[in-house]
């Protein structure tokens, strides 16, 4: 960033504990999702009050650098996301509530191929161990929720119906799996231009990225019928594995919340705005319907030491979330930039 030109899109951490950390007994306790525990008056007041916060300084900054609100982060820390000239934004740095400032390399879809001898079949056997009781945030194109492999109705008609529409329409999903979700960017965003949210989080019929994404994580899975498979998982062997039309994913009971950071094409920016969601995917102050897991299968080839997304991921471990990361093609490139505790790079603990 302190050599940038032009017009960038930086993100400015602000001062202060992000709404997350103030729910806990006093920001200290490192408490998982998983417990699901009931948010209070207060605690939910409090997040709002955040985000107010937030929301309020943002527009203040952007005003001041003469740039553009791209998004804003509240749960996990306090920041905004600006696109503007890179020496106005780098202005920014004397402000008495900026903590640092960090370019936002855009993210590319990254995919591989399908996963192989993983041990899932063994794992259901032995342990019936399928997912149930964890949400997996899939921060990716979306999702096409209206497949079979997620118990949608599986038709063409039913997606067109799905992609026409602003929110997500009963009946069209199968809801103990397509929990939450939304689409912060629309469309036609392409990394660079403005986004234009909705709560409808369908991918799009060009991309289907997010859609794999999700399958191979949990989906269902498929029968030769074309039907929503229902049975039993830890019962399978690997040949009805192989009759299936689409083979369950590895977590075949888990639910699904699809954060939508990619237009129909293009990159995207809006990454740190996904993983802030993750914890509070309506909003709405209650952190108890938020992500046990979080799956990112994209990346950059040439990102940076301080890329601020990677102080977002390292902030949501902390909480007791897991990140699934892409690990990358880029070879050397793989550890630039690099967290620690997450699945899928090469990286370990120094904290265990």
């Amino acid at each position: 960033m302190k050599e940038a030109t032009g017009t960038v899109t930086a993100y400015v951490e602000l001062a202060g504990q992000g709404a997350y950390g103030l729910a806990l007994d006093g920001g200290g306790r490192r408490v998982s999702p998983m417990s699901q525990a009931s948010p209070t008056a207060q605690s939910v007041a409090a997040a709002h009050h955040v985000q107010s916060q937030v929301v309020t300084n943002a527009q203040s900054l952007a005003a001041s650098s003469n740039s553009q609100v791209l998004y804003t982060t509240h749960n996990l820390q306090r920041g905004v996301a600006l696109t503007g000239d890179a020496q106005a934004i780098r202005g920014l740095a004397g402000h008495p509530d900026v903590v640092r400032i960090s370019r936002i390399v855009p993210k590319e879809r990254m995919n591989a191929i399908s996963v192989v001898g993983t041990g899932a079949l063994e794992a259901w056997r032995s342990t019936g161990a399928t997912g149930q009781g964890v949400t997996i945030a899939v921060i990716d194109t979306g999702l096409d929720y209206t497949h079979a492999d997620f118990g949608g109705p599986g038709t063409k008609a039913a997606y067109d119906k799905a992609k026409s529409s602003p929110t997500m329409p009963a009946g069209s999903y199968d809801p103990q799996k397509v929990v939450g979700g939304y689409d912060l960017v629309g469309d036609a965003y392409n990394g660079y231009n403005a986004p234009a949210p909705d709560s409808n989080p369908m991918d799009c019929s060009e991309s289907g990225h997010g859609t794999h994404v999700a399958g191979t994580a949990a989906g269902y899975g498929v029968g030769a019928d074309g039907k929503t498979f229902r049975g039993e998982y830890s019962k399978l062997s690997s040949a009805d594995v192989q009759r299936l039309h689409i083979g369950p994913g590895s977590a075949p009971e888990a639910r699904l919340m699809p954060l939508r950071i990619f237009g129909c094409s293009g990159s995207s920016s809006m990454t740190g705005q996904a993983l802030d969601r993750a914890l509070d995917p309506n909003n709405d102050g209650d952190f108890s319907d938020g992500a046990n897991i979080v799956n990112l299968s994209l990346g950059s080839d040439y990102s940076t030491v301080d890329d601020p997304e990677n102080t977002m991921l390292q902030r949501l471990i902390d909480k007791g979330v897991l990140a699934v990361v892409a690990a990358g093609n880029a070879q050397a490139n793989l550890s630039q930039g690099d967290v620690y505790s997450i699945m899928g790079a090469p990286a370990n603990n120094p904290r265990r």
